[in-house]
């Protein structure tokens, strides 16, 4: 997978439905990597908004093999997700829900860290597209699991570029 198009690329949370307290609707993710000579081994998060903890947290590229997805609609950041037209905002959850059966999948290509958040850790993997809307525009998914039984465990989120 080709990791150097995110570099320094900003990501902005629009639906934050499953992760509300690790994650803001408008809070925005920029990827650092930490040579742009050559592919990355890691990328730094660089965080606006809330949660403090994502500063300075890193990110590690793994698995070789790109997820196949399928979005049939354009997400329109102006409304928020309940307010999306119809059929947006069930096909983005279904998208995003399915990248979930590959969180753990060695041979599956993303992003890999964890954060420390109120004393327990979330591994949290970071599924990023290019030109993956229909009108062209990158669109990222996150998947958090909890290292304990956690209202947040499982959760899904989704943006795309501020």
């Amino acid at each position: 997978m080709n990791y150097e198009w995110l570099s320094s690329q900003s990501w902005t949370v629009r639906d934050n439905t499953a992760i509300d307290g690790l994650l803001d609707m408008g809070d925005t993710l920029t990827l650092e990597p930490n040579t742009l000579a050559g592919p990355p081994e890691f990328f730094e998060v660089f965080y606006t908004g809330k949660y403090p903890f994502w500063n300075g947290t890193f990110f590690y590229p793994v698995g070789v093999n790109a997820p196949k997805i399928t979005l049939h609609f354009n997400w329109d950041d102006s409304q928020p997700p309940g307010n999306q037209a119809a059929g947006v905002y069930n096909d983005y959850k279904a998208v995003a829900n399915a990248l979930r059966s590959h969180a753990n999948d060695p041979q599956i290509a993303r992003l890999l860290g964890y954060v420390q958040v109120e004393g327990h850790f979330a591994i949290v993997n970071l599924f990023c597209f290019q030109k993956a809307q229909p009108n062209g525009n990158r669109w990222f998914a996150i998947d958090s699991q909890w290292s304990y039984a956690s209202t947040r465990q499982d959760g899904t989120a989704h943006g795309d570029p501020p």
